[in-house]
């Protein structure tokens, strides 16, 4: 008994279905956000109030402008609310507020979105403003840390400069307790620059170890390395000992890249050298605190160009060969 094929028009459309799937077009991302408003305790109680979710974009100087209506909820008994299905769009960055008994607006610092959407938690605290009160300095904190990425052929170019200020006037990082910056994954050596030599700059793992004495003041070192970056992509998750007071990265305009991350904000550009940088960043960062950024549009490397169609060339070089088979 003879079996019959499918004729070829099948075939064809298998490969257009193929084609199609290959590059499905993406949705929009969405969001959400949750927290829970609490106040001093002439604020009375948090339930029933109004929390709003305000929505802005970064003008051309830098500065937030607002982008609609906010959105509105109310708490519940414990003080408790949520945003479901916020949209997300690139340039768009949030805050949540609401108001004090007195009618002033208390709001959240602003955040943003990773690229793919997720929940965020930005609990908010009333109370009435009152006299600013000088903060002492911790006696030791990073007064400011720069992550500058320029992209290259299936590579980025990371260099990172970090300012630190010791009070102490006795900081060490010694071979037991050395200074542990968080790399790019795919990073083979680390090229010291200044405060920094190869006999205080050794890579470990994912990880810079930097083991040097701290004089009291500001000490800045720098570093840099190369990362390749196979998909177009690259992830700096950062996780400090001490207080940053500023975190930034920079990235030269004509990259065109895209910088993404949980309280990153655009800032106006700047021009360094004759060369003009996107700049984000984010201030005022606890110790221990994780912080998470993806840089996008990176070049990636040159094979990842050529495995779709090569995997498109091997399906299809097996359903012809099957069809001819089976007409013999």
């Amino acid at each position: 008994m003879t079996r019959s094929l499918p004729p070829l028009w099948f075939y064809l459309l298998v490969m257009a279905l193929f084609a199609a799937l290959a590059s499905p077009a993406q949705a929009a991302p969405t969001g959400s956000v949750t927290g829970r408003l609490t106040g001093d305790a002439d604020q009375g109680s948090m339930a029933g109030k109004t929390v709003v979710l305000l929505q802005m974009r970064i003008g051309p100087q830098g500065q937030p402008q607002p982008v609609g209506p906010p959105d509105r909820t109310q708490t519940g008994p414990d003080g408790g609310f949520v945003f479901e299905n916020v949209q997300i769009q690139v340039g768009t960055v949030f805050q949540v507020g609401s108001r004090t008994r007195g009618g002033e607006l208390t709001a959240t610092r602003p955040f943003t979105f990773p690229p793919r959407g997720g929940r965020i938690t930005m609990n908010l605290h009333l109370a009435e403003r009152k006299a600013p009160v000088d903060a002492e300095s911790p006696p030791v904190w990073f007064q400011r840390v720069i992550v500058a990425v320029e992209a290259r052929s299936g590579q980025a170019a990371v260099t990172e400069v970090i300012h630190l200020v010791n009070n102490t006037g006795k900081l060490a990082f010694g071979p037991e307790h050395p200074l542990r910056i968080p790399i790019a994954p795919g990073t083979d050596t680390l090229e010291p620059a200044e405060g920094l030599d190869e006999s205080n700059l050794r890579k470990e793992g994912q990880e810079a170890v930097i083991t040097r004495y701290m004089p009291a003041g500001r000490t800045v070192m720098i570093f840099a390395y190369i990362t390749n970056t196979p998909l177009g992509s690259l992830n700096l998750d950062r996780r400090y000992p001490y207080p940053v007071e500023d975190f930034a990265i920079y990235s030269p305009a004509q990259d065109k890249l895209i910088i993404d991350g949980t309280g990153l904000l655009p800032r106006a550009p700047e021009n360094i050298q004759n060369t003009l940088f996107q700049v984000w960043g984010r201030a005022n960062i606890l110790a221990d605190t994780e912080i998470s950024a993806s840089v996008q549009g990176l070049q990636p490397s040159q094979w990842m160009f050529g495995l779709p169609a090569l995997l498109f060339l091997l399906v299809m070089g097996g359903l012809v060969f099957r069809y001819l088979r089976q007409t013999k």
